[in-house]
């Protein structure tokens, strides 16, 4: 080997006339830091951005069981609950009967809007006059009536055994009362 020159080289091999051969050096390519590795080039999601993905999918895991677990699942707002609610359980030892009564004129028409046992709403619209009698052992049993009519006087009453706990009259054109009673709030147990 005599030398070498700008990129060529001269070469001397014994019995052979002289060769030139070019060398081709390949592209100069830039010395990787330890920080810019191939694989961060290539990644979906920056390590700094893994634990809101994970908190994001924890969350829809969560929400999933809790919504499809039979043991944690809402109930639907169809079926009537197996338990009958707190607010209805027996304390007081002596069932009560309590009377609901709307009076007007004999057949003058009233409309009487009442709670029954399970402090649902019920509606009559009839004649005069008019009574029902609901029986309970509740003592937090909420009781309460609303008499309309056209015209004339018009009363409601609540009594519990037999002992009127509320009533009320209206007169005058459209008259409508009411007549409420929380809990035998009232009463002697």
């Amino acid at each position: 080997m005599d030398a070498v020159s700008t990129g060529r080289l001269l070469m001397y091999i014994p019995g052979m006339a002289d060769v030139n051969v070019d060398i081709q050096r390949p592209a100069a390519r830039p010395k990787r830091t330890l920080r810019q590795s191939r694989s961060k080039q290539y990644a979906l999601i920056r390590p700094q951005d893994w634990a809101y993905l994970m908190i994001a999918v924890l969350w829809i895991a969560a929400g999933t069981y809790v919504l499809t677990s039979k043991d944690v699942a809402l109930p639907a707002g169809n079926k009537e609950p197996k338990q009958p609610p707190l607010a209805s359980l027996s304390l007081s030892l002596n069932p009560k009967n309590v009377a609901y009564e709307a009076l007007a004129p004999a057949g003058q028409e009233v409309t009487v809007s009442y709670l029954d046992e399970k402090a649902k709403t019920q509606l009559f619209i009839g004649p005069a006059p008019w009574r029902s009698i609901v029986t309970t052992r509740d003592i937090g049993f909420v009781a309460g009536v609303t008499v309309l009519t056209q015209n004339g006087p018009v009363t409601c009453r609540i009594s519990v055994d037999g002992q009127v706990i509320d009533e009320k009259t209206g007169t005058g054109e459209n008259p409508s009362v009411s007549c409420n009673l929380v809990g035998f709030q009232k009463l002697p147990m």
